[in-house]
């Protein structure tokens, strides 16, 4: 009749997920009849239904870990090109102030550790070398609990030494309090023979191996340059602890040609050995900069001995430069130069 087409039929095919077969069925009531018995398990694996999506944890197991855990395994490891390894542990490790005051706290170790008593001021030693790092800031350094900057050599010295005190200070009670019970000769030499064991298993740190206190005592190179209001109150904070600017002269010279505000450089005087300006150096980095109000200012902070408008080496320089605005500054100030540098001085302004 035409009706039907050759070769196919007119019965409609079904698509396999059109209607379950009997084996889905059949799987279908088993999983129900688990799910309503909490005891029951299958014995086979189960699918996600059609149209559910399934999130598959994705990354290493690191990149999985809670912040706050990842954050402990990167204090604690001490690798610290651990935030370069992908984007999303860098993320995690993102120098938030927790995590700056975690990493602070492992740079900080108690001297008597191992050694019970109060008889020591000091307790607690800060590393120098961390105050390297740039993740150390000034509000997790007052935040930290630390009565002295050391070295990392000069704590573990110091350590060794308060123990070692501590040892003879037990073994010589125990030996008056064996004489005073009239303890026999043998006990006491067995008692005196472990002593000069333990004694002897304790190298003494040679003292010429340790850094002086010149060293220890000055703030690390990067305090010499850097003048932010982050860096000074680092610096202010660490004055508290002993630590000084061994060379005042170079660190306000510095600030001078950073252009320094008179009390940016007020505070950076007083975190100074002496408090007061002693040298050239930073008058002549002020003239440098035409800076004649911060030049009165330092004449102000001079030393009672350090007679500043008479070196020779201000003078020469003023002659190298022909600025005699400047030579009539120091004259008003009362400068009398030597005969030989007028001289020289006079041969530079009309050369």
């Amino acid at each position: 009749m035409g009706f039907v087409r050759p070769a196919k039929s007119k019965k409609r095919l079904r698509t396999p997920t059109s209607r379950p077969s009997k084996r889905q069925k059949k799987d279908g009531a088993a999983s129900t009849s688990s799910s309503e018995c909490p005891s029951a398990t299958s014995s086979r694996p189960t699918t996600p239904a059609q149209g559910v999506t399934v999130e598959v944890p994705t990354g290493s197991i690191l990149e999985r870990l809670p912040v706050e855990i990842l954050q402990e395994v990167f204090v604690f490891s001490g690798v610290s090109s651990l935030p370069l390894t992908c984007k999303s542990i860098n993320r995690s490790l993102r120098p938030s102030h927790s995590l700056r005051l975690a990493m602070l706290k492992t740079f900080v170790y108690d001297l008597n550790c191992k050694v019970r008593t109060d008889a020591y001021k000091t307790a607690f030693a800060l590393d120098r070398d961390c105050l390297q790092y740039k993740f150390v800031n000034s509000k997790v350094l007052k935040e930290i609990n630390f009565d002295i900057v050391l070295p990392m050599r000069s704590i573990v010295a110091e350590s060794k030494n308060r123990l070692m005190l501590h040892y003879d200070s037990l073994n010589k009670r125990l030996l008056e309090t064996l004489y005073l019970n009239n303890a026999d000769a043998d006990e006491i030499n067995r008692e005196l023979a472990r002593m000069t064991e333990e004694r002897s298993s304790m190298d003494d740190i040679q003292t010429e191996d340790l850094p002086s206190a010149e060293e220890f005592e000055d703030y690390p190179e990067r305090f010499y340059t850097h003048f932010s209001q982050n860096h000074i109150e680092m610096a202010e904070t660490l004055y508290n602890t002993g630590m000084r600017f061994k060379v005042s002269g170079k660190v306000m010279s510095m600030a001078i040609s950073e252009h320094c505000d008179v009390k940016t450089l007020s505070r950076i005087l007083k975190c100074t050995e002496t408090g007061t300006i002693t040298s050239v150096e930073p008058v002549i980095s002020a003239f440098a900069n035409d800076d004649l109000a911060t030049v009165e200012w330092l004449l102000e902070m001079k030393a009672d001995d350090a007679d500043l408008i008479n070196n020779d080496d201000l003078w020469i320089w003023i002659g190298q430069k022909k600025r005699t605005k400047f030579l009539k500054f120091l004259t008003d100030k009362g400068a009398n130069p030597s005969h030989g540098i007028i001289g020289a001085i006079s041969n530079n302004l009309h050369g």
